[in-house]
């Protein structure tokens, strides 16, 4: 719309009947409508402020130009000429419910045959609200194209997939994700059934989650009992490299295979989720498969932009190193044919000119170099001295560490823990650092461990367990026996062999002297506790056949009683309020097991104000509910008899 034009438009003050309407109406906005030009081709909307016209000032604050193609509003209120784009219903509040009485029935008639619609007495800015709706969507519609349109025409240069791909994403890239299932029999022998190559076997004494090679086909699978293996799904992330005419693009899949009950046909699913185009000179720019603007599902601009390590399709890296060549792709892809590495990450290397990757590939450390290409947060360390010319000072070691740590082909932790143990004066050998490897230890909690016990023993000790978190478990119960001031030279407690009871031991021990140190301390300060004994026996002291009732020895034998059943009265509240004398903790036991906490018990006066057992649960009215009620009725026999021997004295 041409604003010049519009703003020579003469400004027209409210008329009689707008300023008549103004004392009836229930908005804070009056409107007034007109038509100008000589076809009537131009809708003006005059918006007046009732509190002004109810004071006489009959000049408009805002007014709205609409023609069959667009809108705007000229400020009036304004010196200077100022131009807005909302619509009608921002200016009047459309979701406010008084807005039909603030138009006459001229301006709603004007309204309604200006759009050619029907006149709507109750809705006369409705055929408004669906044209400005109408521009506002086309405007979003041309602001989108501007964005999508430079995308989608990139997009047309991607290449197609590669006739293989498919096939090595599922066999290669997946391929640990081979199994035999097979049914629970007790028999020796059992029927098999092999999903890489598709056929039945026979097992001798199948384990679930075992590892085999296949009878058939050879190739390493993992045996899944058929009863346990309802919900096994492998996924990975794979990439593939492609080259177009303005450099190359990376292109990320998601690949997943489910089994499920469906093992012998697996579903195969590959989705790709992100496309990273680089120029020959290495800039890039990202994109994401997802929801655009609240509006559909397209490419659009990755704002994060992260990728993490994946697999690289391998058949085309040659055409790939023509733009990049000493990047190492051809090493790295060709190491293990499901080897993942951060390949987002050799390009930043390969940019800033560092070939970090590539120089750990060339000499075999790829678990290094996976490790590195996969650096993660603000407090990530390097592994490697990017300074360091020789490989020894690259790797931050000795010159005949090197070739030991390829030999096992250290990732970054085994890295680490030989460097430790080098400064304390220790070497590790190939083998013992594969162990460490093999048995999943945490570094962190093994350092802890051979500053304790000798590195090689600890290893060999550890690998003898297969239980979960097994080095969490030696680590606390070494630190136990050091507490408890055990002799750790002496192998037999050093390296225990059975570690779980022994660590539970050690743990009953050290609560044991704990609670003695507190029990004492408890007796001493609530020393009014013990006296109470034999007063509170002579009142509620109450048995049966199975169980008794009686009060604590002590301020102490609360805080056990507290401590066995895991609930909360060993603590200073109830402690002084039954050496206060305001109120009564008594011990609820079994004949069978007397020294053995089972119910505590809460009392005042007769009435019972709580009955809990371990974990701080409420009584089992199957189990104690009866022998309750018993000492309740016994307890109000008490109170009758030594009120009527109060009266007779």
């Amino acid at each position: 719309m041409d604003k010049r034009f519009l703003a020579k438009i003469p400004i027209i003050e409210a008329s009689l009947s707008t300023t008549e309407l103004a004392c009836k109406c229930t908005g804070d906005k009056v409107v007034e409508a007109k038509l100008y030009g000589e076809k009537n081709e131009l809708l003006l909307l005059y918006l007046f402020s009732k509190s002004q016209l109810l004071k006489g000032n009959t000049k408009a604050e805002v007014r709205m130009f609409i023609d069959k193609t667009d809108y705007i509003t000229q400020d009036l209120k304004s010196q200077k000429i100022k131009w807005y784009t909302g619509t009608l219903s921002s200016f009047l509040n459309y979701y406010w419910k008084g807005y039909s009485s603030t138009a006459t029935t001229e301006t709603k008639e004007i309204i309604a045959n200006y759009f050619n619609s029907e006149f709507n007495e109750n809705d006369p800015y409705r055929p408004i609200f669906d044209f400005q709706n109408k521009v506002l969507a086309e405007r979003l519609a041309i602001k989108h194209l501007k964005i999508t349109k430079p995308i989608d025409e990139l997009m047309e240069t991607v290449p197609a997939i590669p006739s293989n791909f498919m096939e090595w994403a599922e066999n290669e890239a997946l391929l640990k994700s081979r199994y035999i299932y097979y049914q629970y029999s007790p028999k020796v022998r059992v029927k098999g059934f092999c999903t890489h190559c598709k056929c039945d076997v026979e097992l001798y004494k199948p384990k679930h989650n075992a590892q085999i090679e296949c009878p058939n086909c050879k190739s390493r699978v993992m045996l899944k009992s058929m009863g346990k293996s309802k919900h096994v799904s492998d996924d990975k992330y794979v990439c593939l490299l492609q080259k177009i005419d303005t450099g190359f693009i990376a292109r990320y899949f998601h690949i997943r295979k489910d089994y499920q009950s469906h093992y012998r046909e697996p579903k195969f699913y590959c989705s790709e989720e992100n496309r990273d185009f680089f120029d020959f000179e290495l800039q890039i720019k990202c994109y994401e498969w997802g929801l655009f603007k609240q509006k559909s599902v397209r490419w659009k601009d990755d704002e994060y932009a992260y990728r993490g390590n994946v697999v690289v399709y391998p058949y085309n890296i040659n055409e790939i190193e023509q733009i990049i060549p000493y990047a190492g792709l051809s090493l790295l892809t060709k190491h293990e044919p499901d080897f993942a590495f951060g390949f987002n990450a050799l390009m930043d290397d390969y940019r800033a000119g560092i070939f970090n990757g590539e120089r750990l590939a060339k000499v075999g450390l790829f678990r290094l170099a996976q490790d590195y290409l996969q650096r993660r947060g603000y407090f990530y360390k390097s592994p490697v001295n990017k300074n360091g010319r020789k490989l020894n000072r690259f790797l931050g070691v000795e010159n005949d560490d090197a070739k030991l740590l390829i030999s096992a082909d250290v990732n970054q932790q085994e890295l680490d823990l030989f460097k430790f143990c080098r400064k304390n004066g220790k070497r590790l050998s190939t083998e013992q650092l594969i162990t460490f490897r093999d048995n999943h230890l945490n570094l962190d909690i093994f350092k802890e461990i051979i500053e304790i016990v000798p590195v090689g023993k600890a290893l060999k000790y550890l690998s003898s367990f297969k239980m979960a978190e097994k080095d969490i478990v030696y680590r606390d119960y070494l630190n136990s026996c050091k507490e408890l001031k055990y002799d750790l030279s002496n192998p037999f407690v050093a390296f225990p062999k059975n570690l779980r009871e022994r660590h539970d031991q050690n743990v009953e021990t050290i609560n044991e002297i704990s609670l003695t140190k507190e029990s004492k301390t408890a007796n001493s300060k609530y020393a009014k506790v013990a006296k109470r004994k034999d007063t509170l026996n002579q009142y509620y002291a109450f048995e049966n056949n199975k169980y008794f009732i009686r009060a604590p020895s002590d301020a102490g034998e609360i805080i056990r009683e507290g401590h066995t059943l895991r609930h909360c009265v060993g603590g200073r509240l109830y402690l002084s309020s039954m050496a206060e004398g305001q109120t009564v903790i008594l011990f609820l036991r079994r004949k069978e097991a007397p020294g053995t906490p089972y119910y505590t018990i809460q009392i005042e006066g007769n009435r019972l104000i709580q009955c809990h057992t371990f974990g701080n649960k409420d009584r089992d009215k199957s189990n104690i509910n009866g022998f309750l009620k018993l000492w309740q009725k016994y307890l109000d026999r008490k109170v009758k008899t030594s009120e009527k021997n109060r009266k007779v004295g």
